[in-house]
């Protein structure tokens, strides 16, 4: 998750999401397919995994939006950061929820 919280702040701006977390975790494909998988529950979730931010224009592609527009800049800027804190709360409940990923979780008198 600190890869993606960095991203928020620190990104190379030509490079979408993935990528950007990608390079800060020594390209750890295990991060981006978690990302990938907690983002298909956004709310405005595209429907493209590769292209998950969706395009302004109903005339354009999800791709067209990725390549013909500034991501880090106004509305690209705004669904990637909307995006980001969505994975990243939602990995954190997984976490705080999920006894077996956080074992502090455990009962005292349960033995692991």
């Amino acid at each position: 998750m600190r890869g993606m919280l960095i991203v928020k702040t620190t990104r190379t701006s030509e490079l979408g999401i993935c990528t950007n977390v990608l390079r800060l975790t020594d390209y750890d494909y295990n991060v981006t397919n978690l990302f990938n998988d907690t983002a298909r529950g956004w709310p405005l979730h595209s429907g493209d995994v590769d292209f998950p931010i969706p395009a302004r224009d109903e005339d354009e592609s999800d791709k067209q939006e990725y390549d013909n527009y500034p991501r880090w800049e106004g509305y690209g800027l705004e669904m990637r950061i909307s995006l980001i804190d969505f994975v990243v709360n939602e990995l954190s409940e997984m976490l705080d929820y999920h006894p077996v990923l956080d074992p502090r979780r455990l009962p005292k008198d349960r033995v692991v």
